[in-house]
């Protein structure tokens, strides 16, 4: 798609007439975010209006892609439009399939596909002004351009992943609702690229929650300059933050406990058949092992809610209200076993090709779950991704040309960490309420920790401070879900 002239977004829905001879019909219309493009194997949503002649608790389960079908609950009230947006991951050969029931127990099914597919970087604008071959000449040929409308933005963080940057006006901003805000927000704190055309004291609203420094959002005068701006802020690469890999290497978990008390109960057998065979002369107690560790196994590893450990990552910077993170919680199974973990939909959505459904309750999101069904010695991994408005730093830096000195502002003793600075690396003690410590006169010491590894881009970079610390976040999660390494790394400039 690269070089292509601007792509216009047609409508894409389904409308589906339940009962065409009552007085309120009742119908199922429904539109995929950014007007049918996507990526395949990347997450957007579709956004699901319903209408029913009775009032009462509705039901909508989607199969899209190698995505877990999603079960959601909703309420309707008669004749009333209900929209809801339920997160999916379209496939280039797979159509999106609908089904489910309203209040009345009438059934539906249907499809809807994805017509549009984005290969390349792709430039979303839902702004007046914009002159498309001003835009196409900033861009110098590496993106497409998509036009989109105020309705066409997703109201799901994740959907962002569907363009690399948009131009957004001032009139379509003020059309978004709330969720559709929202989840401009957490694009924004996830350093999302964005051009601004529009007053400034809407700017001011949307700098605040810019991420990374407010590196990717730029206000523009006019729509000229807003052309102009979206080929330099194309160019600037995002920080990213640790995958799946990453997140393996930085884990200091033991091996799953199924696989350890296996480990356990088959030299325990070993050991005894051994014993049994020198010191008995009768062959029964031979034949009698066998069975009584198998119902011993079978006890101790049959019906076991599974082991589950999460590795995090959140980062941040000096003078930034938000902060950015990247969780990969394992589930090892014990043995047969079925449960749902809690998993707020806004923190993306994960990916696992073993777990039966996602079940989200629309009305009350804080009961959204992701079942879980695990065997004996199955492993999976999930992937979250998300940002935390109005983070609070429990370590502050100060960095000068000579030095960077750390204090410890808050109430509580914070762990020790590193510290990259001028080309070093340097161990940070622990520090009491209040205590203050500085890396001048310190002696560096070597990086041979895989949480060390993660601080080498930052030694050699000029003006630049780096601390990670161990940081337990519970954002999502319960207590059932116990931290394995979840560290927090806190950048700072001159």
């Amino acid at each position: 798609m690269i070089g292509r002239p601007l792509l216009k977004l047609l409508p894409v829905f389904l409308a589906l007439s339940l009962d065409a001879g009552a007085d309120e019909p009742e119908q199922l219309t429904a539109k995929i975010a950014w007007g049918g493009y996507f990526r395949s194997g990347v997450p957007t949503e579709i956004g699901l209006t319903l209408i029913s002649a009775e009032g009462g608790r509705a039901a909508v389960r989607l199969v899209s892609g190698d995505t877990a079908p999603i079960d959601a609950a909703l309420a309707v009230d008669p004749g009333t439009p209900r929209f809801i947006s339920i997160p999916v991951t379209p496939s280039a050969e797979q159509p999106i399939r609908i089904s489910g029931f309203l209040p009345n127990r009438r059934t539906f099914e249907a499809e809807i596909a994805a017509s549009y597919p984005i290969s390349g970087r792709a430039v979303a604008v839902a702004a007046e002004g914009v002159e498309t071959n001003s835009l196409l000449e900033s861009l110098a040929g590496t993106a497409a351009v998509i036009s989109a409308h105020a309705s066409d933005l997703p109201r799901m963080a994740q959907s962002y992943q569907v363009v690399d940057m948009i131009l957004l006006g001032d009139r379509e901003f003020a059309e978004l609702d709330p969720e559709q805000f929202e989840a401009l927000s957490d694009y924004l704190r996830d350093c999302g690229r964005l051009v601004f055309l529009g007053a400034e004291e809407t700017w001011e609203n949307l700098e605040a929650e810019a991420g990374c420094g407010g590196a990717f959002a730029i206000r523009a005068e006019h729509p000229g300059q807003g052309a102009e701006l979206a080929g330099e802020l194309l160019d600037r690469a995002q920080p990213s933050l640790p995958g799946i890999q990453d997140l393996r290497d930085l884990s200091a978990a033991q091996p799953p406990m199924a696989l350890r008390t296996a480990a356990v109960l088959l030299f325990c057998y070993f050991t005894a058949l051994s014993v049994a065979g020198l010191t008995s002369s009768r062959p029964w107690p031979l034949f009698l092992l066998p069975l009584a560790f198998s119902a011993l196994a079978a006890a101790l590893l049959t019906g076991k809610p599974p082991e589950m450990r999460l590795t995090g990552w959140t980062e941040t910077s000096v003078g930034d209200d938000n902060a950015r993170f990247v969780a990969l919680l394992t589930v090892s199974g014990t043995g047969r076993w079925q449960g749902r973990l809690p998993a707020p939909i806004k923190f993306w959505l994960p990916k696992a090709e073993t777990y039966p459904d996602i079940q989200l309750d629309i009305d009350r999101p804080e009961t959204h779950g992701l079942a879980l069904k695990t065997e004996l010695f199955s492993y999976d991994e999930l992937l979250f991704r998300g940002t935390i408005r109005r983070f609070h730093l429990p370590l502050t830096l100060d960095l000068d040309q000579d030095a960077v000195a750390v204090a410890n502002p808050g109430g509580t003793t914070q762990p020790a960490g590193l510290l990259a600075w001028d080309g070093k690396l340097f161990a940070l003690p622990s520090l009491r309420p209040g205590e203050r410590w500085s890396a001048e006169n310190q002696a560096p010491v070597a990086p041979d920790s895989p949480e060390a590894y993660k601080l080498r881009p930052y030694l050699n970079r000029d003006r630049m401070a780096a601390l990670l610390i161990p940081y337990a976040s519970r954002l999502w999660r319960g207590n059932e879900v116990p931290g394995d390494a979840e560290w927090l790394l806190i950048k700072a400039r001159l």
